[in-house]
């Protein structure tokens, strides 16, 4: 029997972990489509691109729904490791070379200099304490 890596098992872990928020999430989103509220409409109009990939959320039940959309939900950037010539999945990534000869707690601090240094340029904050850009905004 094939076993999944670690990080991807874990990955699944959290994701069916998170489920019943996603479904108060589904059902709120169910709520406010049948909404008359002036306010909850207007919003709606401004998240629209965002819940598209959602699909019709009053067509079926959460479970027939997350069977089918739950992927949305994985997490789509994880350290990894790349084969030799593929690119990074998200542009936002920071690449590096690891030369395998020497300790990994040097290795270690060496890369974490690095990451950190990265961050600092990313946000334009050398104290940077979020572990994670959001990029998407809810309104």
């Amino acid at each position: 029997m094939e076993r999944k890596p670690v990080i991807q098992r874990r990955a699944q872990t959290k994701l069916a972990s998170r489920r019943e928020n996603y479904r108060l999430w589904f059902e709120y989103l169910r709520l406010a489509k049948r909404s008359a509220n002036r306010k909850v409409i207007e919003a709606l109009k401004r998240s629209e691109a965002f819940y598209e990939p959602w699909g019709d959320v009053n067509a079926e039940s959460f479970q027939a729904w997350w069977k089918q959309k739950g992927h949305l939900f994985e997490e789509q950037h994880v350290v990894r490791r790349l084969e030799h010539n593929e690119p990074p999945s998200d542009l936002s990534s920071l690449v590096v070379e690891i030369p395998l000869n020497q300790s990994p707690t040097k290795l270690t601090r060496s890369v974490k200099a690095l990451i950190d240094e990265a961050w600092a340029d990313q946000t334009n904050s050398v104290n940077a304490k979020a572990k994670r850009l959001h990029r998407r905004t809810f309104t």
